[in-house]
């Protein structure tokens, strides 16, 4: 049986579309087509009553279904971020084509803090008794897509963005769509992984219940599964393979030494010897892009 593959890989990213010419030979020309995905730096700001791990827990997560969202980085955003040199050598390092807020919603606080999750219901439940019962479901359902953080990158921040990196823009604006969560498809300009034609059978789902941090180290190396990733996973007949480490100590050595997770995943193919690998763009069947 095919082994588990992790939604969020680590390694063997697929490129951007360029297009390199030999100038050594004039005639023929030779042209060579890569392919990546588009590479993000997602924002990620400080949100109230939630630790800082389970805020980029959910930031990590908001980007596991997104095709190359392996590829794309997570920084925070705070008031000082533009004067932060770090910030800017990152910025330069990473070279990133589009930015992102990450916003979360209530849907994905269960995941991130159930004690935050607890809390909010005891707040949001005494109003939905006032509606009808029949109208309580779907009230519901509109508080959870609602997000944790409406806030936006700051104007001065956004201006050296555009005019320090190498970002898509139109006229010096970012063509911004969020703020990102883990709830619902990704939004445009981001492909969903989960339309791609090609997808492992079984899933990795890392079931581990230790400190913040090093859950947060988890969700670094194999992403985190929100529960709309997890329907619409099961909604697509793929299943969920859950392991983890036994305890707090053996985290490390289980990310450095268990062979069944260190593989990439979106779209993975069985090949010789059995390895993994991330298939040529041409073979891949991309949704059409939405507005």
């Amino acid at each position: 049986m095919p082994r588990p593959q992790a939604l969020y890989a680590r390694t063997d990213r697929a490129r951007w579309w360029t297009v390199r010419l030999s100038i050594e030979v004039r005639s023929p020309a030779y042209v060579t087509l890569t392919g990546r995905p588009l590479r993000m730096g997602i924002l990620v700001p400080e949100i109230s009553d939630l630790p800082w791990q389970a805020v980029f827990r959910g930031a990590l997560a908001s980007q596991v279904r997104v095709w190359g969202g392996t590829g794309n980085f997570v920084l925070p955003l705070r008031a000082d971020t533009k004067d932060s040199e770090v910030f800017w050598a990152l910025v330069e390092l990473l070279d990133p084509d589009w930015w992102g807020l990450y916003g979360g919603s209530h849907r994905e606080l269960e995941d991130l803090s159930p004690p935050a999750y607890t809390s909010w219901r005891a707040r949001v439940d005494p109003e939905l008794a006032q509606w009808p019962a029949d109208e309580r479901a779907r009230l519901l359902d509109e508080a959870h897509g609602e997000p944790l953080s409406e806030g936006s990158i700051p104007e001065d921040l956004h201006a050296l963005l555009v005019s320090r990196g190498a970002t898509l823009n139109h006229e010096g604006r970012m063509m911004l769509r969020g703020p990102l969560s883990s709830t619902g498809a990704p939004p445009y300009p981001s492909v969903d992984a989960l339309e791609l034609r090609s997808l492992p059978t079984d899933l990795l789902d890392v079931e581990f219940d230790g400190t913040p941090t090093l859950q947060l180290l988890l969700a670094a190396e194999y992403g985190l599964l929100s529960q709309d990733l997890r329907e619409a996973i099961d909604d697509r007949g793929l299943r969920l393979v859950p392991q983890g480490p036994s305890s707090s100590a053996s985290v490390m050595r289980w990310i450095r030494e268990d062979d069944t997770i260190r593989k990439p995943c979106f779209p993975p193919r069985r090949v010789a010897l059995g390895g993994w690998w991330i298939p040529d763009p041409a073979q891949v069947s991309l949704p059409a892009q939405r507005s």
